[in-house]
């Protein structure tokens, strides 16, 4: 997987950055989804409806992230930026929705979002740099 995170004449990013990050994303939509099952079946699910709006979007949001740095032969840093950009945002509001709830499936949905926020933002500034050298000055 090396050759995806190189960008011509620049030090690539560790393929271990892209391997994990495809990895955290796929459990974060996993958990995303496991949450939006859950709030279905509480006593209240209509008290739940900005939790189950919040995980699906951070879920189709991880699908989409992960797709595109799965698709290694041909990565494009632009698109994958927008992309990490996104998934910070709807897994940074997934997480503050899920962990104002007592639920057990919240708190463990709420700190994974958390996670693949934070491995979204670690990413997204190795690709920054790589992307800033790479750039004619």
């Amino acid at each position: 997987m090396d050759a995806a995170a190189t960008v011509t004449g620049v030090e690539p990013i560790d393929a271990t950055a892209f391997e994990n990050a495809v990895e955290a994303l796929a459990r974060c939509e996993r958990r995303s989804l496991e949450c939006v099952d859950a709030c279905v079946g509480e006593d209240d699910a209509a008290s739940m409806a900005e939790c189950i709006r919040r995980d699906l979007d951070c879920a189709g949001v991880c699908a989409a992230t992960r797709g595109a740095l799965s698709r290694w032969r041909s990565w494009d840093p632009f698109a994958v930026m927008a992309l990490l950009d996104a998934c910070i945002v709807v897994c940074g509001r997934s997480a503050d929705e899920c962990l104002r709830h007592d639920h057990e499936h919240c708190r463990r949905c709420g700190e994974q979002t958390r996670e693949c926020e934070a491995m979204c933002r670690a990413l997204a500034a190795d690709i920054e740099r790589v992307v800033a050298q790479a750039m004619p000055a």
